[in-house]
């Protein structure tokens, strides 16, 4: 199997988790107002629902890279020339990335819910720093939850990732 078969079915057995954290989320995409009283008299319609939607990319790390560094990563380039994340968020593909950390073996310990659109009008994708991956296999860009946050690309957060984005609005390095 390919590193990223191997990569996928691990990330795939968060799926129960993912689909929760979603869920949590509707508020986000999903809005509900009073209709007008000519749609009420006519068409028998109370409520308006207007879905916002939009595909939603999901990145899971192991709890130790949340420990460890706390930030976002996301695929720069390959030598094998094949498109990555940041180009493809780059092209506009994607409206949310659900980023997690897995504390265990079914729950996250932290995530948030990244704003694409903002992401992608801050400079952040630009500027951010590039690593090379350990195993040579691509580079990546790294992006801290305060960068984030300060540039008002995160719409939601969760678990862990609560206290450490307080502590970004106070000041304090996170």
């Amino acid at each position: 199997m390919s590193d990223w078969g191997v990569s996928k079915c691990w990330a795939d057995k968060y799926l129960p988790e993912v689909e929760r954290v979603i869920r949590s989320q509707a508020h986000q995409i999903v809005t509900i107002s009073i209709a007008s009283s000519e749609k009420d008299c006519r068409f028998a319609t109370d409520y308006e629902v207007k879905i916002a939607g939009g595909d939603v990319a999901c990145r899971i790390r192991d709890w130790s890279a949340w420990l460890h560094y706390g930030d976002i990563t996301l695929r720069y380039t390959r030598p094998s020339g094949q498109e990555t994340e940041v180009s493809k968020i780059k092209k506009g593909h994607g409206d949310w990335y659900l980023y997690a950390w897995a504390k265990n073996h079914q729950d996250f310990g932290a995530w948030l819910m990244v704003d694409l659109a903002k992401l992608r009008s801050t400079n952040l994708l630009d500027t951010a720093r590039i690593h090379d991956n350990f195993d040579g296999s691509s580079q990546f860009i790294s992006i801290t939850l305060s960068d984030l946050l300060h540039s008002g690309c995160i719409a939601h957060v969760g678990g862990e990732a609560i206290s450490r984005l307080v502590k970004a609005i106070e000041g304090v390095p996170v």
